[in-house]
């Protein structure tokens, strides 16, 4: 279980019957939110390279897409709340071939990332 939660209920909620639940209909959720994602990224700009934080990853769909964007000599952080949901997230990297990400299982409001260094100034929105 994860350490330093805020919010216990969500933590068990997530872990319980709704992750399981959403990675049993993994696919459908992809097609039907997919397309906000990858809006998102275009918008983020992200290129080669880049070490990027993928907060509140799921079932990594978004994490698969940015490990793609910033090639092999970048790497993503895919970071959830759900144990299930970060299994199948780590399933699907690795039927993908990919293996410049990694996933952890954590509540990003307390989490400690350490230090983060910015590259770019520019704002998104």
């Amino acid at each position: 279980m994860t350490k330093n939660v805020v919010n216990q209920k969500q933590t068990e909620y997530w872990n319980g019957e709704a992750g399981s639940e959403w990675v049993a209909k993994q696919e459908k959720i992809d097609k039907e939110i997919g397309p906000l994602g990858l809006a998102m990224l275009d918008r983020a700009e992200i290129i080669a390279g880049e070490r990027v934080l993928d907060a509140g990853c799921g079932c990594g769909g978004t994490t698969l897409e940015i490990a793609r964007r910033i090639g092999s000599v970048g790497h993503v952080t895919g970071v959830d709340l759900s144990a299930p949901m970060l299994t199948h997230a780590g399933k699907r990297a690795q039927e993908a071939g990919l293996d410049n990400m990694r996933f952890i299982q954590a509540d990003t409001q307390t989490h400690d990332f350490g230090t983060v260094v910015c590259h770019r100034s520019e704002q998104l929105m």
